[in-house]
Order: structure tokens, then C-alpha cells, then sequence
């Protein structure tokens, strides 16, 4: 719990500072709405996030509906985790390798990235961890107790694959992992390790069978909302870089000459699972009785570490990138999440493999000042895909009267095409208090959408700016038809535009009236 609570302290410092982003206003409009207008939303769109949202809907309930609450959340869910891993490390290679992977779960990028974003990423590492203590758990007993513990295997790893879809990858995983490690054992070991492999196996068969029967019809449902993956990008060159850097090892700072120092930590956390994996392949050619020593055996750990986390660590992902070359869009680097935390074991067997005691120090002192430009980089205002949010709703703030009447239009977004600058609002709704919304003409809870539409402007303008002093526009620095007519027509009215600020992408344009309409 000490290194659960460290990683949860460690997660909230700065959680406020990176620019909200589209994902996270998905989120709160989403966990903003009554039971209803979820259910409602949930048949047309983002139903893969429907127990997410259903979770946060009921914590934002008790603690306030806010960005902040819903990042924390994930720092906390994530320092659980951290506790968890800490546990799995013990279990598999006893107190040192469980320390050394807690400690190496936060410094994994893709951890800290989930420890502040408000999205499900969190949750999945924990049901990941979770469900795969209780497989450990359920694989050492015997007669009437393991069947309760594969029964409680089954129910945790089936609310993972309701939390998300791919976690049932993971299950298939852990399949992989059984059989490496029986085959290990078999090679080698008594007739014990042997009695227990195949019960355990058995075990794991009847469960996943279960849980793939129960998925088939959710998949089916899901694939009527495909078009949310169109984003996914194909197989391509570019999926290498996915996999080797973006999957766990980078910040949301890319190849720029400022984030050169982000990519130090790839060649040390690759290395260090060289290391893990080279050294266990040692054991078994060099040193056969020590590998006896490890092998499966009734009431004890499953043999080595290495062999029973690579499956987790890496099958999922070369899953989802074999089904996106097959033409199903599934992979992107940040699906990758459910495997950090056996990523972090990895890494920690990597260090605890070196032989004398100065290269761990040096090992894990190399990996600790690799990872900091990442964990500082994640902390930065425009660290998330749309940065410049947070400032622009800043420049709202702090030019506006309160005193006076003022309305809002919010324009399109250059990295968010399909909704428009109203995400902004979402994300930071103090700063547009009290202002009137000139565009949107549709009800998206109603029509179980997450964002509205806006209307004409020569139309909607007339009569919603009667009565107001003063009219800001949202919209993308490169100017688009919709920001034309909207000026067009402030400008018919009786409007000046007074200021223009321009952030990162976005633009804040301030209008005054100085003519009675």
C-alpha cells in the first residue's frame, strides 16, 4: 500500500495543468447527463465506454462532476493498481521482484499518461492486474476452493471485457501463459507439476470459453458503432513506431527537437526486457536444476516470471495489430495500456537479473533518469492531442464583464472536425458562466449524440444576440466558411470585433456591439 499511495501522490502532482482534449470531454458529457440521456446515448454511440461512464457517473455523483474529479479518479484507480502489481510481482519472484515492479510501474510513460486522463485507461490496468492474480490464485487450488477461485476469475475478467472490449484479449493471454508455463515444467518436472498444469488449463478452458460465448453477441452490438474506430490508422511503417516507442514507452510530446530527451527511456526499457528474457533463456540451458527448482509445483508460484508475463505483455497488442492487417481497425498505441503492468515486471526482472549489485544500481538509476523527462513532459500544458483548450477558455475568463450580456459561438475545431469548439465549454464551463449559446440548434442528449450541431447564422444570429453587449467566437486559426458568416453577419448587426487572440490552433475573437441592431 506504501508504493500504492507514493504512485497515487506522485499521479496528482500537476494533474490540472495538461489541456483537456477530446476524449475527457466525452467523458464529462457523457457522466453529465441523467440515467436516461445515457441510456438514450449509449444506443447510438460510445457504448464500448458504457460501464465506464456508468462508474463515473455514479463517483461524479458523490464528489462533483469536473475535470479534476475525473482525473483523479484515475490516479487513484491507478495507484491501486500500483498495489496490485506490487503483489503480482511477490507472487511470481517473491519481495524483491514485487518492490522493483511497483517502483518500475510508475515510471512506465503509458501509466503515468493513464493517471491523468480521464478516461477508462486506468480501470483497465486494474482489472488487468486484478483478474490475473485471481487466475494465479485459482491455478494453486485444488477440489471445491478452486472452483470458487476460477468461478471469481471469471467474474472479475467478464467486468473487464464489459469495461472493455480488448481485455478479452488479455484472457486469451493468460491461456498463452498456463500453456508456456506447463510446457516449461513439463520439460523438467515431476509428475506434480504435471498434475497440476493440465487441472489448471482445464480451469482457464471452461472460464474463457464462457466469457468468448458471452462476448460474440457484445461484439456483434458494438460493430454497429464501428464508425468510432474510423480514426484507427492501417497497419503501416508508422506501426512499428506504435508498438517499439508509442505503446508504453512515450509521452504525448513527439519527435520534436524539445522531445528528443522523451526517447531515451526506449533503448533502456527495451534492453532491460532483453535482459529479463535473455537471462531466463540462460537458466534453462545453464542451470537446469535451478529451473526444476521453479517449476510448477502443488501450492507454489508458477516457474519463472518472464515466462508468464511475456504472453500478457505483448500477445494482446500483436492481436489488435494482426486484426487491424486483416482490415478490422483495432489497434492504436495507447490499447496498449492493459499491458504496462507486466511491462513494469519485465522491466524489474531485468534489473534484479543483473548479477552484481552495482549494475542494478546503475540499471535502475538509468531507467529512473529516462523516465523523468516523460513523466515531466505529461505534466506540460499542451502534453494532450488538443492542448491549446485550456488557454483559450483562459482568455475567455479573464477578458470577459461579468456585467454585461455576452454570448458565445462556437465554431469548428481543427482537430476535432466532427463536433466543434463547444468541447471547450465542456471541458471548462466556468469560464463561459452565464454566456448565451448563438449556434447549437439540435438537442444532443435528446438525440443520444454527444455534441450538437450549430444552425445558420444569417438565420440564428438576429434573434439570439438581441440584448447582448458583447460576443466571443470559438474557432481554428486557419479560418473556415462558418467563422466567415459568422463575422459577416456580427458585423451587419452592429458588432466590431475588438480582439483576436490566436491560441495554438484556436482562435478567440471578441466582439463589441457599438450600433443598436
Amino acid at each position: 500500500m506504501i508504493i500504492g499511495s507514493l504512485v497515487t501522490a506522485v499521479a496528482c502532482i500537476g494533474i490540472t495543468v495538461p489541456s483537456a482534449w477530446s476524449d475527457e470531454a466525452a467523458t464529462l458529457t457523457s457522466t453529465g447527463r441523467g440515467w436516461p440521456e445515457l441510456w438514450t446515448e449509449l444506443g447510438t454511440i460510445d457504448a464500448v465506454h458504457g460501464f465506464y461512464y456508468a462508474l463515473i457517473r455514479l463517483i461524479t455523483s458523490v464528489f462533483g462532476h469536473s475535470l479534476l474529479t475525473i482525473r483523479l479518479v484515475s490516479a487513484v484507480v491507478v495507484g491501486v493498481t500500483a498495489a496490485l502489481v506490487v503483489i503480482l510481482g511477490r507472487t511470481l519472484g517473491g519481495p524483491r521482484l514485487g518492490v522493483a515492479s511497483g517502483i518500475a510501474f510508475v515510471l512506465v510513460p503509458r501509466v503515468v499518461w493513464a493517471a491523468g486522463e480521464g478516461r477508462m485507461y486506468s480501470f483497465v490496468m486494474l482489472a488487468a492486474v486484478g483478474s490475473t492474480l485471481l487466475l494465479l490464485a485459482a491455478a494453486r487450488r485444488t477440489a471445491a476452493p478452486a472452483r470458487r477461485a476460477w468461478a471469481l476469475y471469471g467474474l472479475v475478467a467478464a467486468l473487464g471485457v464489459l469495461l472493455n472490449l480488448w481485455l478479452v484479449l488479455l484472457v486469451v493471454a493468460h491461456g498463452a501463459a498456463l500453456l508456456l508455463v506447463a510446457r516449461s515444467a513439463g520439460r523438467r518436472s515431476t509428475l506434480a507439476a504435471w498434475r497440476v498444469a493440465p487441472r489448471a488449463l482445464a480451469g482457464w478452458t471452461v472460464v474463457a470459453g464462457a466469457i468468448g460465448l458471452g462476448t460474440v453477441p457484445w461484439a456483434v452490438a458494438l460493430m454497429s458503432q464501428s464508425r468510432q474506430v474510423a480514426w484507427i490508422e492501417p497497419v503501416s511503417a508508422r506501426t512499428i513506431r506504435f508498438f517499439v516507442v508509442d505503446g508504453w514507452f512515450r509521452s504525448a510530446i513527439d519527435f520534436s527537437p524539445e522531445g528528443v530527451l522523451t526517447l531515451a527511456i526506449v533503448p533502456v526499457a527495451w534492453a532491460l526486457i532483453g535482459i529479463a528474457v535473455l537471462s531466463t533463456i540462460r537458466s534453462r540451458v545453464l542451470d537446469r536444476r535451478r529451473a526444476h527448482g521453479r517449476s510448477v509445483r502443488a501450492g507454489s508460484s508458477l516457474v519463472d516470471p518472464v515466462l508468464f508475463v511475456l504472453p500478457l505483455a505483448f500477445l494482446p497488442s500483436l492481436l489488435l495489430i494482426t486484426a487491424t492487417a486483416a482490415g478490422i481497425r483495432s489497434y492504436a498505441p495507447h490499447y496498449a495500456s492493459m499491458s504496462a503492468p507486466f511491462v513494469a515486471v519485465l522491466l524489474a526482472t531485468g534489473v534484479l537479473a543483473l548479477g552484481r549489485k552495482w549494475l542494478r544500481v546503475l540499471a535502475g538509476a538509468l531507467l529512473v533518469a529516462t523516465a523523468v523527462p516523460n513523466l515531466v513532459a505529461l505534466r506540460l500544458p499542451a502534453t494532450k492531442a488538443d492542448g491549446y483548450w485550456a488557454p483559450t477558455a483562459a482568455t475567455v475568463a479573464e477578458q470577459r464583464n461579468s456585467d454585461d450580456a455576452e454570448g458565445v459561438w462556437f465554431g469548428s475545431l481543427d482537430d476535432a472536425p466532427w463536433a466543434n469548439a463547444h468541447l471547450v465549454s465542456i471541458a471548462y464551463p466556468q469560464a463561459f458562466d452565464g454566456m448565451r449559446d448563438l449556434g447549437t440548434v439540435t438537442d444532443a442528449a435528446r438525440d443520444g449524440h454527444l455534441w450538437g450541431a450549430n444552425g445558420e447564422p444569417a438565420q440564428l444570429l438576429p434573434e439570439r444576440t438581441a440584448g447582448l453587449d458583447r460576443v466571443w467566437f470559438l474557432g481554428n486559426e486557419r479560418g473556415d466558411s462558418e467563422g466567415r458568416r459568422v463575422a459577416a453577419t456580427l458585423s451587419r448587426l452592429g458588432f466590431e470585433r475588438t480582439d483576436r487572440t490566436v491560441v495554438g490552433a484556436g482562435v478567440v475573437d471578441r466582439w463589441e456591439r457599438v450600433t443598436a441592431s
